[in-house]
This record gives C-alpha cells, structure tokens and sequence, in this order.
C-alpha cells in the first residue's frame, strides 16, 4: 500500500497545528516555581512549622510609584504572592542558620533529617524540605492575608 504525497502534506499539518498546544498545555503546567516578580521579593515576616523556622516572602512594590499611589490603591499585602523559602532555618535563637537537609535510608523510620551546621540542631522528618515548604506556605498564605 502506498501512501501519496497529499497523505503525507495532510499529516504534517496536523502535526504543526498539534504544536502550539502542547506549547500552551506546558505553559500552564510550570509551576509557581518560576514566577520572579519584577522587583524582587522582601522579607515580611517568619513562621514557625514543623519545629523550624521558615523566612515568608512577598512581592516588592515598584519603587516608581508615588505615594497617592500607594495610598488608593488596593495592591496591599493581601493581593500580592506570598511565598514562603523552600529552606528552613534552624530554631535556636543564638543561631539562626539555614538547615540542610540530608536523605536517610530506606528502612529508617524517617526519611529525611534536616541539620544545622551551626549549632548541631537535628530534626527528622518524613517529607522533604521543599514538601513541608509547601504545606508552610498554605498556611502562611492565610495567616498573613488578614
């Protein structure tokens, strides 16, 4: 069976209309990862979760507008992003130091055990850093919106 050459003009078609929307569908699925605002981020606050301290971010405001500006209108705190640092930073107050996070093994109870250079300061936990980053983020989320 041969195939002619309007099959072949048919397929590739369809093929370069296909494109653009797996384009858009990959598009949508990245995450909020890679969101960089245009200002950069500041710190607005701390949060304790899961027996650390995590550092919460939001969106720097444009430092063109004017102060009317910035009076009227309603880009407050509780419409801008807040994010909240995927690396926790140790407890103890004479240390503060970002934690880094090790994998265990298999057949140990937890399976990720986050350590402060600084002062010693261990902690287990069962989900990664950047997981337990997101559940802290849900709540950070709520709390610094009212």
């Amino acid at each position: 069976m041969a195939i002619g050459i309007s099959e072949i003009i048919a397929a590739i078609r369809l093929a370069i209309e296909a494109v653009p929307k797996l384009v858009k569908k990959k598009e949508r699925s990245a995450g909020a990862a890679f969101f960089v605002p245009a200002y950069g981020w500041r710190e607005i606050g701390t949060m304790e979760y899961e027996g650390v301290i995590w550092p919460i971010y939001t969106e720097r405001e444009s430092p063109h507008r004017t102060t009317l500006e910035r009076i009227y209108s309603d880009d407050d705190t509780d419409e801008r992003r807040i994010e909240v640092s995927s690396t926790a930073i140790c407890p103890n107050n004479d240390c503060r130091v970002a934690l880094e996070e090790q994998e265990r093994h298999w057949y140990q109870h937890s399976k990720f055990k986050w350590i402060c250079v600084g002062c010693g300061f261990e902690k287990l936990s069962k989900m990664s850093m950047y997981n337990t980053s997101i559940r802290a983020q849900r709540i950070a989320q709520v709390k610094f919106r009212r």
